[in-house]
């Protein structure tokens, strides 16, 4: 499919370099931290080590308008134009504020020949037939959102913890043995998603729940308690049918309790717990029993959306010992909620998905949350901790979504594609949506900062995640502070691997996502759902969508989010040479690469 790529020499820009160092407000760090690029314009990614990879900093703009000479395009050569928008304001609706364009007499008629568009037929066909079904991720993915901002509301109206750091355990619980199962019992405050049966509104309320202890984890690492109600069950009543029990429920999918309890209890005392203690950090253990506590309850649903599981920082504060939940609604205990498998079945999940995937991919998502609470709240204690945060939207969750990777799951494993077409739609979508503005869109958010934290995880190893845990800073200030370069420089790595990881003609294949990984090569793994000219869908291979160069007669150009980004491409060259202008009105203007390359990327 690709050629390989031929080195070319670089040749200097129409614009001069400005300014030589570039503080990290101005590259979308915020203030406090001040790094010295070189004179690349690259903010010390790197990148310009490449023949044929030239980069622009936001100082090397004449007024609004930076002008690149690409001189002697070949016939088989291309040219990317990626632009960063590293800190800058957040065009996401209005007239855009950045074009770019293509010039030059020899190579206007041939630059206009850009790859085929993306409903061509000789692309749709070397794709696997994919019915066109919704992702059924996306509901529980939504009312997951929802609980997490409700969640942080009612922490906010709550009497404030004292400020203090390490605070003292509360008195230890006793740990659980095997010879607990089945006689202890004790109440739970749990959250719970439903619909007012009156106003059609989605509620989220905290509920009371008796539950017995049905399991302990084979290595004695966690107790696996069941509410009564999910449990047993419930008769028809009226139009309402029956719900099953719980060991009705496995029974249906070849499974029982026991062999249940003992798959996901295994891969939490193995895989899980050395992901989370190599990747990020310590789990809290507020109770003082060494154990960790997962209560599969009815959490509630309302049509498709239902929330899978959830972890709270409000759990780790004295008992409310109401017994309507009407106090703190805190258990005082470490414990991460799940639904119960009866719900997960009836939304079309079978079971050995839920043993497999979905279950331990939930505990290693939701217990980096708490990980994360413990290293930066408890066992220190930051200033954002007072906002019941203890990181950036987009960090934290990222740090989560490639903790799913490090145990096992997300990316890495091959019993679902879910993650894949996730990450894949994010390189389809990407122009919509900013890498830190947290929007809680499934595929533009999630998606997309699992995307960088993937990358930057590949570059760097497990060292990263958990400095950025322990980095004592929050959102981009943290991340460049950890990696000792301005977050301009940070995207600009992320933008150049998503486009060009694992082609023959990757500028740097060194500064590419990592090969041999279960994502790579990565535009082959990640997938997405290409519409059909008559109608349906085709799964295919998922490559960034990007912008030809010339941009046809019509064709409005993408906004620019703040932290966002966009690619550009043009056709084979004729020989002459060329200029591409890259237009800014934003107060602060783009970082832009110029790219020249021999080969080919589908649209």
């Amino acid at each position: 499919m690709a050629n390989a790529r031929r080195a070319r020499r670089a040749t200097q820009p129409i614009a001069v370099l400005a300014a030589a160092a570039l503080s990290l407000a101005a590259c979308g760090g915020g203030g406090g931290t001040t790094f010295t690029p070189p004179a690349d314009g690259c903010d010390g990614s790197g990148l310009t080590t490449a023949p044929g990879v030239r980069c622009f900093n936001p100082s090397q703009f004449s007024g609004n308008t930076l002008a690149v000479q690409v001189p002697t395009l070949g016939a088989t050569e291309r040219v990317a134009v990626l632009v960063v928008n590293a800190g800058g304001s957040d065009n996401k609706t209005g007239n855009p504020t950045t074009s770019v364009a293509v010039s030059g007499t020899g190579a206007a008629p041939a630059l206009i020949a850009s790859p085929a568009p993306a409903l061509a037929p000789a692309l749709v066909a070397g794709g696997a037939a994919a019915a066109s079904l919704a992702d059924r991720h996306r509901g529980m993915q939504e009312a997951h959102e929802a609980l997490r901002r409700w969640d942080r509301a009612r922490l906010a109206a709550l009497p404030p913890e004292p400020l203090t750091a390490a605070p003292a355990p509360v008195s230890a619980a006793a740990a659980m043995t095997p010879a607990d199962v089945g006689t202890a019992t004790r109440s739970f405050c749990h959250a719970q998603y439903s619909l007012n049966v009156n106003t059609g509104a989605t509620i989220i309320s905290m509920v009371p729940a008796s539950a017995t202890l049905r399991a302990v984890s084979p290595g004695g690492k966690a107790q696996f308690w069941v509410t009564d109600a999910a449990w047993n069950g419930a008769p028809a009543s009226g139009t309402t049918p029956a719900i099953p029990s719980l060991t009705a429920t496995l029974a249906d999918g070849g499974s029982t309790p026991a062999a249940f309890f003992q798959a996901v209890g295994s891969a939490y005392d193995g895989a899980i717990t050395t992901a989370l203690n190599t990747y990020f950090g310590a789990q809290s253990d507020y109770d003082g029993n060494g154990q960790m506590m997962f209560v599969f309850a009815d959490l509630g649903s309302v049509g498709d959306a239902f929330v899978a599981g959830y972890f709270t920082a409000g759990d780790l504060r004295p008992l409310d010992a109401s017994a309507d939940c009407s106090g703190s609604a805190s258990n005082a205990a470490d414990v991460l909620f799940l639904t119960d498998p009866t719900t997960f079945v009836s939304k079309n999940f079978p079971v050995a998905d839920l043993r497999d995937v979905e279950y331990p991919g939930t505990m290693a998502h939701e217990l980096q949350h708490d990980v994360n609470w413990n290293e930066r709240c408890r066992l220190t204690r930051l200033p954002i901790c007072n906002t019941f945060q203890s990181d950036d939207d987009w960090v934290n969750e990222g740090l989560s979504m490639v903790s799913e990777d490090a145990a096992g799951y997300g990316l890495a494993t091959s019993l679902t594609d879910s993650e894949f077409v996730r990450v894949g739609k994010y390189l389809r979508e990407y122009r919509d949506y900013s890498l830190t503005r947290w929007e809680s869109d499934p595929v533009g958010n999630y998606g997309g900062v699992h995307a960088f934290m993937r990358y930057w995880l590949d570059q760097e190893g497990p060292t990263f995640t958990r400095r950025v845990v322990t980095s004592g800073k929050t959102g981009t200030l943290g991340v460049a502070a950890v990696l000792g370069r301005p977050f301009s420089a940070a995207m600009l790595r992320f933008t150049n691997a998503a486009v060009f990881s694992g082609e023959t003609f990757s500028p740097l294949p060194a500064l590419d996502y990592a090969a041999g990984a279960a994502w790579s090569p990565l535009h082959q793994k990640l997938k997405w759902d290409r519409p059909l000219p008559a109608g349906g869908t085709v799964r295919d291979d998922a490559y960034v969508d990007y912008t030809p160069l010339p941009v046809p007669v019509g064709t409005p150009f993408p906004h620019l989010r703040q932290d966002g980004w966009g690619a550009f491409l043009t056709g084979t060259g004729s020989g002459a040479a060329a200029t591409v202008t890259v237009t800014s009105t934003a107060l602060l203007k783009p970082h832009v690469l110029v790219i020249t390359f021999t080969g080919t990327l589908p649209r």
